[in-house]
């Protein structure tokens, strides 16, 4: 059954690719434009839309996927296409590596350099929108929130679209514990995408990949961020269901990754690798706050530093643990979360991870007060 449905959807994209290159039918746009500021009424009527109620979803066994060989993982190459469509510069490399390290002065040294000069809005795109994430690991998403709106200039010159801007903004806002707002973010690149899905069958290369990339790593973005601004809240059961539907759409996006054909349309970017670990920590988290069941929470929390492991990203595998700890802290388990954030501290520390040091003390000292 499995392969009469793979066959006959790619029958339909047959059908729609002819349709559309002989003018019967008008080939559908992947183009969404620029997204507005929202005014109070259209924030209201958006977080009305989106709100879930009712009892939480079934906490169903996770069908974790080990992380991928590393020749699937393409990291930036000097002169290679990105997913995107432009070239990769030699100092987006450079700083892609040294980003990876925790090394966020070297990274915004060598995108500040290469920026001044360059004129292409795709690749003047690149260089911002890695600024903002290595402004968000150094803690400074202050900063990162005002480089976030050069990021939607240069992607609406570049794209015409500013969706992606959008989605990263949503993180700054997490970073900045603005949770109410980074929600509406979230809430309307979701909504602007309407109910699309990346497509799983292929009958043809694409001819618009750069707008698929597009929408699928706004869309992934906005989904883990809407589980981790919840996370971050402390309320498990949004974050669960939030991160349930990340994860299903990142099932979808490893299996074409996977297939002996399709991979060649999709390629495995490390913000998607970045995304499933992060996503993969969340519901590990809101797993163990919600059924109390460390043993059988902690193989998914395994599995998401794996994908960290397989970027060599160490403040991901700690980001990890600390979700950990702060469901543990809520649980009560005190005997378990005290050594866990105790090892977390050490490690951030000797990494200059200042910010998830102290994100961490502040919980642990905010339990304290309510335990003594």
């Amino acid at each position: 059954v499995e392969g009469h449905m793979e066959g006959s959807s790619t029958v339909d994209s047959i059908l729609e690719y002819v349709l559309g290159k002989s003018g019967i039918v008008e080939k559908p746009t992947l183009h969404i434009g620029r997204l507005p500021e929202l005014f109070e009424k259209e924030r209201a009527k958006l977080l009305q839309e989106f709100k879930i109620e009712g009892a939480l979803a079934d906490q169903e066994k996770i069908s974790v996927l080990p992380p991928l060989p590393k020749s699937f993982l393409k990291l930036p190459r000097t002169g290679e296409e990105s997913p995107f469509g432009f070239k990769i510069a030699p100092e987006y490399e450079a700083a892609f590596q040294a980003y990876l390290k925790g090394d966020g002065e070297q990274a915004l040294s060598l995108l500040d350099q290469a920026a001044s000069g360059e004129t292409e809005p795709a690749t003047a795109w690149s260089f911002s929108y890695l600024r903002a994430q290595v402004l968000i690991m150094m803690g400074r998403a202050a900063d990162a929130e005002i480089e976030v709106e050069k990021t939607a200039e240069l992607e609406y010159r570049a794209f015409g679209t500013n969706l992606n801007a959008r989605s990263l903004r949503g993180d700054v806002r997490v970073g900045l514990g603005d949770y109410d707002n980074a929600t509406v973010d979230f809430f309307q690149v979701i909504d602007a995408l309407g109910g699309w899905k990346l497509p799983t069958s292929y009958a043809f290369a694409l001819a618009d990949a750069s707008q698929l990339a597009l929408r699928s790593r706004a869309q992934l973005r906005a989904h883990v961020g809407l589980a981790a601004a919840f996370i971050y809240k402390g309320d498990y059961g949004h974050a669960w269901q939030w991160s349930r539907a990340a994860e299903d759409l990142f099932e979808d996006l490893f299996r074409i990754i996977q297939h002996p054909l399709y991979h060649n349309y999709v390629a495995l970017d490390p913000d998607m690798v970045y995304g499933r670990g992060l996503n993969l920590g969340i519901l590990a988290a809101a797993r163990l706050a919600l059924t109390k069941d460390s043993r059988g929470s902690a193989p998914i929390s395994d599995a998401a530093k794996n994908y960290f492991a397989a970027l060599d990203y160490t403040l991901g595998q700690l980001t990890v643990d600390t979700f950990r700890v702060r469901a543990l802290f809520d649980i009560g388990d005190m005997d378990a979360a005290e050594p866990l954030a105790d090892e977390v501290v050490r490690l951030a520390a000797e990494k200059g991870f200042a910010d998830l040091i102290w994100q961490l003390e502040a919980f642990r000292g905010e339990i304290l007060l309510i335990f003594d």
